[in-house]
């Protein structure tokens, strides 16, 4: 991916102007019908604002066939444009998200349809109604119309099993819950098909028929060349579900694929459905099941051969990348209950990567993806960030929210969103519009040069990280049970599991997580008293409370610290092993050294591994700076964001002797340490590049200059301005409006009370049998019908000057009727006597001008 980094040191001209691939690649969303020169003059767009490339994404509001004839032009055309540009032209592999049923392509077929247990205290023919919500995306929900598997007789005693039996046919029970098998039922985001069987490889088979075999056959030529990746996007199951209260008479609904049975009698020697309450209820005396662990494990790993394992076989064997991430990745309860664990199935991708909305700070997600790269060697990890953000989302923004990303392993940010037009019902797709429809557009690639010349550094070398962490997810399947019992026990697992990791990571202990369903197929025996992972080696392990370990965890560790290698439990000791009760965890707390649970054990126990030191000027550890370090021999490249929005003096301890490069900063160099003091302002981040020191520049004191730039400042008064300038027309919002809708050939009635216009929307929708917002099936999948409706607003504009040069702004002006105080507007900008004048922020929104708007009140009719 990176061939630029084949060279033996980075190069200052690469530094200065870096290459395409070292840039952000936005999801550049298709939601319209697809126009191919308007496609191609946007792509100068994108490079202007200083893009690499682009990933071509299907979003709601497409108008052309999905992986149609039309389609597979446009993007054939926009591969090209890509080449001759210089850029790269990445693939996405949905209609809409998630991954997987190919705009429904795929699922029309039953046989691949996603499907669920339900455990349910009802059979079906005495069902009680139940809201369902509006659930546009048909995730697990008990429809009543299942295939009886089971039925249970259910004992408690004290809110906990004890016992259950399965019940023959015509036998009966005091307590009996029903056990079916129900398939998703079809719903409009699936442009009115389901969701895929995740866990059914052969489903995912058909999936790449129908996808990658197509862009294969358009454009595979540039494989690996101009289309180097294809993006799959929120992959998972149907999500488990747990009781509120034990006692509670609630549907339970567990992930399920018609294989399942005979991989999990292969698996475990026994029958699935024979241990089925388990999964649902606690054991008496707080004992976990070693049912549900199993159960969870099993459907974890058929989740991740079936999806990512598939997937990313095929583009091994076409020399492209699979990148992406996967839905539910942020916490334990969320892996847990939508993909099991996130690292198992990243292991497949060849840039492994994470979706960061809303400007979030998922420290966990983002070190989840950089671990399963460092082990497996992967070239860096994909960031899907920006989302959310809103309009008021500035460039001080975009810089902390990639910088600190970069810290934690990311080299390709894919901007989450630029729209290829604002039409309908896309201006609402999660803005921002990183794209022209920003004023500041032509400016972005100052941040993009920034976010580039990082990259040149920090994809070169190899990362140093001496500390792994042993992933506690597997703990929290154990206590996935009625909330009633086990909700605090999980939020406490939540608690430690981020405590554990911002400890590490704002101390300046950079580590990797262990994933304990990779690890035995990642280590490696050695003698140099190292943990071998992969690509990675590790001088010591940390074991975060977990409750049960693997027996292949456990023989690793145990390998590790007789070799000489340094493990560290911080909590009590494990109790179980592969979920069942066992010493063995014991025996090897025993051995290894042990801590309590708190910040200042753990940090003064892992002081020995330390590369990097940050203190204030107080002397204190700051706890809100982390690093990267990567080795390139004989140099160091370091990366020092500041993550939060303050400034501080910082002084700085890199355990090596070195010096700064290529801006010199001053520096100590003494007893194998490097030391510098640096005034690090909010939003900044600090590349730096240590290179080694001659004889003579040891032992030398620290310079009194302390940083590079100086630290003068002053507050001097500025003087009125005196003109300014408008950078855009003043505007007015039309979004409230009286409203009247009638079919054809009715009169019209009576206006409606002035509203909002989107819960205006809502009613007419209703009214005139449309689908609401965001629910709607991908208009290439409707068949056009003529309008039998017609929809008139009435805005009152109130004015307190006569304006002589007004226009209006709106969409599809051609479609409409436009009225002010009674004067009719053109509504076609190529109607004789009207001049357009242009657009505004998006090219779908045409301006028009307006008569002259009195002083005071003025009456617009659009219908």
């Amino acid at each position: 991916m990176y061939s630029n980094n084949n060279e033996e040191s980075l190069s200052h001209e690469l530094f200065r102007a870096p290459t395409s691939e070292y840039r952000g690649a936005p999801f550049w969303a298709w939601n319209r019908a697809l126009d191919r020169e308007t496609l191609l003059r946007h792509i100068d767009y994108l490079k202007e604002m200083g893009m690499g490339g682009f990933h071509m994404h299907s979003r709601s509001g497409l108008d052309t066939e999905y992986l149609g004839k039309e389609f597979m032009e446009c993007v054939r055309a926009c591969v090209d444009k890509a080449k001759k540009e210089g850029m790269y032209a990445c693939l996405y592999d949905e209609d809409r998200w998630p991954s997987g049923a190919a705009g429904g392509k795929v699922t029309k077929e039953q046989r691949y349809r996603s499907r669920y247990l339900v455990l349910t205290p009802w059979p079906n023919e005495e069902r009680p109604e139940q809201d369902t919500g509006d659930d546009s995306f048909r995730r697990g929900l008990a429809l009543g119309n299942g295939i009886l598997l089971e039925r249970y007789d259910i004992t408690l005693e004290d809110n906990c099993l004890k016992a259950y039996r399965r019940l023959k046919e015509g036998e009966n029970g005091t307590n009996v819950w029903y056990l079916y098998e129900e398939l998703t039922k079809e719903g409009p985001w699936y442009n009115n098909q389901t969701y895929i069987d995740t866990l059914n490889p052969e489903a995912l088979q058909r999936f790449l028929e129908e996808t990658h075999e197509k862009y294969l056959a358009c454009v595979g030529d540039e494989f690996g060349k101009t289309v180097p990746s294809i993006f799959t996007d929120e992959p998972q199951f149907i999500n488990f579900t747990t009781l509120a209260f034990a006692e509670s008479k609630q549907d339970v609904i567990l992930p399920y694929t018609d294989a399942l049975p005979g991989l999990y009698t292969a698996a475990y020697g026994e029958d699935v459905f024979a241990a089925i309450p388990e999964l649902v209820w606690e054991l008496p005396d707080g004992r976990p099941s070693p049912a549900r662990y199993r159960y969870h494990d099993l459907v974890t790993e058929c989740f991740a051969s079936s999806f990512a394992d598939i997937l990313s076989k095929w583009c091994q064997d076409h020399n492209i990348m699979l990148t992406g991430h996967m839905f539910g990745e942020e916490t334990l309860h969320t892996q847990s209950s939508y993909l099991g664990e996130a690292m198992r199935s990243l292991r497949s991708f060849h840039l492994p990567g994470i979706d960061m909305l809303c400007d979030g700070r998922e420290y966990g997600t983002a070190k989840q993806a950089q671990s399963v790269s460092h082990q497996y060697g992967c070239p860096g990890v994909m960031s899907e960030l920006y989302g959310v953000t809103g309009w008021d989302f500035d460039f001080r923004g975009h810089k902390l929210a990639g910088d600190w990303q970069a810290a934690l392993g990311v080299t390709l940010r894919v901007h989450h969103l630029a729209w290829d037009s604002m039409n309908g019902e896309a201006k609402r797709d999660y803005p921002a519009s990183i794209f022209y429809q920003s004023p500041w557009y032509r400016e972005y690639g100052l941040i993009e040069d920034h976010f580039a010349r990082l990259n040149t550094a920090l994809t070169r070398g190899k990362p140093i990280v001496r500390i792994g962490v042993i992933h506690p997810v597997e703990t929290y399947w154990l206590h996935f049970g009625p909330a009633e019992q086990t909700a605090l026990i999980r939020q406490e697992l939540e608690e430690r599991y981020q405590n554990t990791i911002e400890w590490l990571l704002f101390s300046q202990l950079d580590f990797d997580f262990l994933s304990e369903g990779l690890l035995a197929g990642q280590y490696e025996e050695s003698a140099d008293r190292k943990l071998h992972v992969g690509n990675m080696a590790y001088d010591v392990i940390l074991v975060p409370g977990c409750e049960t370990l693997r027996s292949s965890t456990l023989s690793c560790l145990k390998d590790f610290l007789s070799g000489g290698g340094d493990v560290l439990f911080m909590g009590d000791a494990p109790s179980y092993q592969d979920a069942f009760p066992s010493d063995a965890g014991r025996e090897l707390y025993e051995k290894a050294r042990h801590i309590g649970f708190s910040r200042s054990a753990l940090i003064t126990a892992l002081e020995p591994y330390r590369e990097v030191g940050l203190r204030d000027a107080s002397g204190k550890i700051s706890d809100h700076l982390i690093y990267q370090l990567r080795e390139e021999n004989p140099e160091s490249t370091y990366c020092l964001p500041c993550d939060k929005t303050e400034d501080i003096k910082c002084r700085w301890l890199f355990i090596a002797n070195g010096k700064t490069m290529k801006y010199p900063v001053p520096v100590s160099c003494r007893s194998n340490i490097t030391e510098l003091v640096h005034l690090m302002y909010d939003h900044t981040s600090v590349l730096l590049r240590l290179c080694p020191v001659t004889d003579a520049q040891k032992e030398r004191p620290m310079p009194r200059t302390t940083s590079l730039c100086s630290t003068h400042s002053e507050s001097p008064r500025l003087n009125p301005p005196s003109s300014f300038r408008l950078s855009e027309p003043n505007v007015l919002l039309l979004d409230q409006a009286a409203y009247r809708i009638y079919a054809f050939g009715q009169e019209p009635g009576e206006w409606q009370p002035e509203d909002d216009i989107l819960r205006a929307d809502d009613i007419c929708r209703k009214i005139a049998g449309f689908p609401g917002r965001g629910s709607y099936a991908q208009p290439w999948t409707r068949q056009k019908r003529p309008a039998a409706h017609t929809l008139e607003l009435r805005f009152t504009i109130h004015s307190e000057i006569e304006i002589s040069d007004g226009t209006l702004a709106l969409e599809e002006a051609d479609k409409t009727e436009l009225f002010l105080n009674g004067i009719k507007i053109p509504g076609n900008p190529a109607a004789e006597g009207n001049t357009a004048a242009g657009y505004f922020v998006d090219e779908c929104i045409q301006t028009l001008p307006l008569p002259v708007i009195p002083a005071g009140d003025s009456e617009l009719i659009i219908a």
